[in-house]
């Protein structure tokens, strides 16, 4: 009997941790919505990596945004450049140091990339005429050729 009731008592507790745990997460994937692409699992080992913004970035962004394979950091730990899985090289309109929260952070990245973007798509549009089309090709990212032709 008393296995029992240490038994009942144990699978409660852990339920109420399950529960505690589904809550966190659920509170941090309303804060940043990219994170309902990921599983518990890989939304807890970001969270677990705050303080290595390296790691989140060199790992998991591909999953939380389409399109970028990688973030580099330079020495200062500023966000600088976004990397296409083609190898594309775009570099972030202004840099990025991330602070607080990687939920916030993660937000910025994203804000900055749409911003950048968004100009690239300008400066793409404007040059389009000035260059042949092969040079066009070579010289501007994928999507901007796409949106500027």
């Amino acid at each position: 009997e008393n296995c029992l009731e240490q038994f009942t008592e144990a699978n409660q507790l852990l339920e109420k941790v399950q529960k505690g745990l589904n809550d966190y997460l659920e509170n941090k994937r309303s804060s940043f919505a990219r994170f309902y692409f990921l599983s518990d699992d890989e939304l807890l080992q970001i969270l677990s990596q705050a303080k290595e913004p390296i790691k989140i970035v060199g790992h998991h962004i591909r999953k939380l945004i389409e399109g970028i394979d990688h973030i580099d950091i330079n020495e200062d730990g500023e966000f600088v450049n976004m990397v296409s899985g083609m190898g594309e090289d775009i570099p972030l309109k202004e840099k990025l140091l991330p602070r607080k929260n990687v939920e916030n952070w993660l937000g910025d990245i994203e804000t900055m990339m749409r911003r950048t973007i968004r100009e690239q798509i300008e400066i793409g549009i404007k040059e389009c005429p000035n260059y042949s089309r092969r040079d066009f090709v070579m010289k501007f990212p994928g999507q901007i050729i796409v949106v500027a032709s």
